[in-house]
């Protein structure tokens, strides 16, 4: 309460809307705002007021709003997480959820019957570390804020509903507006800006559910990697199998591909742009305080990070298991790797290697670092979770399972259907 207010007498309360305080007095004038000159309850949202003019265009565009006591989103555990990637990744995220699941007033589905696992151009499937590396580092694998503990609920993890780049001291504008939701901070069809949104049955889920926000974001990702093979680009052999050829997509996952005009990938994440430190070790290899500084690495370098080295809990319990890595080590690619002026206009031995930070910086071709690749020299993924105790579970009944269980490496190939 504020302290130059005078305190209500026991067993009152004072009306809160401004127009009641209006009522009150000369000194309780409803003030003159919203740059119109109309009475400030005229200007608020909410309560049956109308919404116009500046007020207007500072609310957010972002199609599920906040405090919505119907769209309050479960907060997974770590182990709920991994197992909802395990099984998202090769398509047995079938978990059913009933009407009204959680009070949401939802009518019945499965994540995957929502969001189907997507087919990648050229064969293969996401390997699980590279998901949970992008969840690890979108919302530290939290679904709904912070304040809400594992089991609880609370509003959606959000990134820049405003346009204001989630700051303080920059007023909104709706058409910067990011429009994040949840663990994967899915953006497609949240927005009032899309072409195409989501309906309100999948817009819900991916706001109130983890595991539907997962298979969101892993049709995201699948979109960028088949988007690249479109283009012709491919990351060492362009097998899906090996962690180390999703480099390029999860380049595309943060900041984009450009698939008309000028095409490829912008130079924001290019791992040679001059704001990212040239001496700078492998994310977290050599120490997890990288976390405190994540960005002096492009995007694809924290995933990868995250993916060698797993996001702790509040523990000290590691949140996920670490892929299979031959050398110990993911390969990521080299700093100078997308520089070549017969590609784009980037001289690699200059201080600012591409001075226009413009289409010209764009990257259109493959790159190839690896060489030939095996499991002998490659990284690839490791499972915690059975399959098969995807579709005899629920999730919510695997979160009991303790994190710390020495991990299960299971591959698919192992599993007997």
């Amino acid at each position: 309460m504020d302290s130059d207010r005078e305190r209500p007498k026991p067993n009152s309360s004072p009306p809160m809307d401004p127009a009641a305080f209006a009522a009150e007095g000369p000194d309780d004038t409803d003030p003159l705002t919203c740059g119109e000159g109309g009475p400030e309850s005229q200007c608020l949202s909410g309560s049956g007021a109308a919404v116009y003019g500046k007020i207007a265009e500072m609310e957010t565009p972002c199609i599920v709003k906040r405090n919505d006591p119907k769209r309050q989103a479960l907060q997974p555990s770590a182990n709920m997480v991994e197992w909802a990637v395990d099984q998202a990744v090769h398509g047995d995220l079938t978990v059913s959820r009933e009407a009204d699941w959680h009070d949401t007033g939802l009518s019945a589905y499965t994540p995957q019957g929502l969001f189907p696992k997507p087919s990648l151009t050229g064969g293969g499937e996401i390997p699980a570390q590279v998901m949970l590396g992008i969840l690890a580092q979108e919302s530290n694998f939290k679904q709904a804020s912070w304040h809400s503990v594992n089991g609880d609920s609370g509003n959606v993890t959000k990134s820049d509903w405003y346009g204001n780049a989630n700051g303080i001291h920059d007023y909104p504008i709706r058409a910067d507006a990011d429009c994040g939701y949840g663990i994967a901070q899915v953006t497609t069809g949240m927005s009032e800006f899309d072409t195409q949104q989501l309906d309100t049955l999948r817009a819900g889920a991916v706001t109130t559910d983890y595991a539907a926000n997962i298979a969101a974001g892993l049709s995201i990702l699948a979109e960028k990697w088949n988007q690249l093979k479109a283009l012709g680009m491919n990351a060492n052999g362009g097998s899906a199998a090996y962690i180390e050829n999703w480099y390029m997509a999860l380049w595309g996952y943060n900041s984009g591909v450009y698939t008309s005009g000028s095409v490829g990938l912008g130079f924001f994440n290019n791992p040679i742009k001059p704001t990212y430190p040239a001496d700078r070790q492998p994310f977290l290899r050599y120490s997890y305080d990288d976390a405190s500084h994540p960005g002096d690495w492009s995007y694809q370098e924290k995933i990868l990070g995250w993916a060698e080295v797993p996001q702790m809990t509040w523990d000290g319990v590691a949140s996920y298991v670490k892929p299979d890595m031959p050398f110990d080590i993911i390969t990521g690619a080299p700093r100078d790797a997308f520089c070549d002026p017969s590609v784009n206009a980037c001289n690699p031995a200059a201080a600012d290697p591409c001075p226009s930070w413009d289409a010209s910086c764009y990257w259109d071709a493959s790159v190839d670092w690896m060489g030939s690749q095996s499991t002998a020299n490659s990284s690839t993924e490791s499972l915690r979770f059975s399959l098969r105790l995807g579709r005899a579970r629920t999730a919510e009944q695997v979160r009991s399972r303790p994190v710390h269980r020495p991990p299960e490496r299971l591959h698919r190939r192992h599993h007997r259907r």
